[in-house]
């Protein structure tokens, strides 16, 4: 493994998480197949450090905007119980998440812990996998604590992006963010954590 570049780590990963790498990909499609192997869900116009926010999401970090594919795998690692070395670059990185992800002892699911409700860019949020699926409610409102407004609901897709839309109640710009989900419409999940923060 020493000596691999990032292509070659992005194939591997692929391969582990029982994906198929093609002559002629790219390292944007070798992420993509992995998004999709550890079941995730890109969707068109999603770039590499999309891809790799949506990957760190559904291991169980928590991406925040303006996190650089650095920071990225810096996540990456903590959720593999890992830590960055003094001095380590984006290829180090890399390295020690496929030592660490090509056991194949690791889970290929997404862990049961994963946020299921977290940013990937401006105004974008994503629905983690291991959503069951069903209806979906966010609030927004001008503070941690609140008060939050209704402001989106609607049919919630695991693994699906969704572009925040100001048609319901409420201000549009409110700056925190939360969401609960449910199959039925009876049996709502707890808040998610008011933590999403658009910087409008």
């Amino acid at each position: 493994m020493v000596g691999d570049n990032k292509y070659l780590i992005l194939r591997r990963l692929v391969e582990a998480a029982g994906g198929e790498p093609l002559a002629g990909d790219l390292e944007t499609d070798l992420l993509e197949k992995y998004l999709r192997a550890i079941g995730g869900t890109p969707v068109p116009g999603d770039d590499f450090n999309v891809l790799l926010r949506k990957v760190v999401i559904i291991k169980g970090g928590t991406p925040t905007p303006g996190d650089t594919e650095w920071n990225l795998l810096v996540k990456w690692l903590q959720t593999l119980d890992e830590c960055r070395k003094c001095g380590d670059m984006i290829i180090d990185l890399w390295r020690r998440i496929l030592a660490e992800s090509a056991e194949p002892s690791e889970p290929t699911g997404p862990p049961p812990d994963a946020p299921f409700l977290s940013w990937v860019g401006p105004q974008t949020f994503f629905v983690s996998p291991t959503l069951a699926g069903g209806f979906l409610e966010i609030q927004h409102g001008p503070a941690a604590e609140g008060p939050f407004t209704d402001f989106l609901d609607g049919i919630a897709t695991p693994g699906a992006d969704y572009l925040l839309d100001f048609t319901g109640e409420g201000e549009p710009g409110g700056l925190w963010y939360r969401g609960r989900v449910s199959i039925d419409q009876s049996n709502w999940s707890e808040w998610g954590s008011p933590a999403w923060d658009d910087n409008s």
